[in-house]
Order: structure tokens, then sequence, then C-alpha cells
């Protein structure tokens, strides 16, 4: 089976149609909607997007990276740095 087989999800079935067409598209992940992006991390921070990346090559401030390989902050992360700046 074709979705087995590649790890895809039928989306509909038209059983109108004869032929097997199989449509395999690069959808846009839906982000979590738990995590921000940096530039907003550091908005919240009331510090610079680049000191934030500073932080973030550091290590001081913790994050995911998507697929395309950008770094996303958790809103539990933003607010343990807005508690250990306070």
């Amino acid at each position: 089976d074709i979705c087995r087989q590649y790890g895809v999800r039928a989306l509909g079935r038209i059983p109108e149609v004869t032929e097997q067409l199989y449509a395999i598209t690069t959808e846009r992940v839906v982000r979590h909607p738990a995590t921000v992006a940096v530039r907003e991390a550091a908005r919240r921070l009331g510090v610079s997007y680049p000191t934030l990346k500073q932080w973030i090559y550091k290590g001081t401030a913790r994050t995911s990276r998507t697929a395309g390989g950008h770094h996303r902050i958790a809103d539990s992360e933003v607010e343990r740095l807005l508690d250990q700046a306070s």
C-alpha cells in the first residue's frame, strides 16, 4: 500500500475515479502553538535580536530547530529567561 510505503496519509477518496493517482506535496508544517520565533521572543524579553541569538549560541537560551534549521523558543523558556532576569 502506497501510504505505508511512503509514510503518507490519504486525504480522501473519490469512488467515481477508476485510476489511482497520487500527489505528494511538501506541505508546510504547522508550528507548535507553544513556541515562538527568535525575533518574537527577543521582543517579549526586551532584548535585541542579535543579543538573543548570542544567548542561543552560548547555550544560555535553549531552543529547538525547525526542519529548515530555524530556531524556535518555547514559551516556557521565554518565561524562564524573564524570571531569571528579575
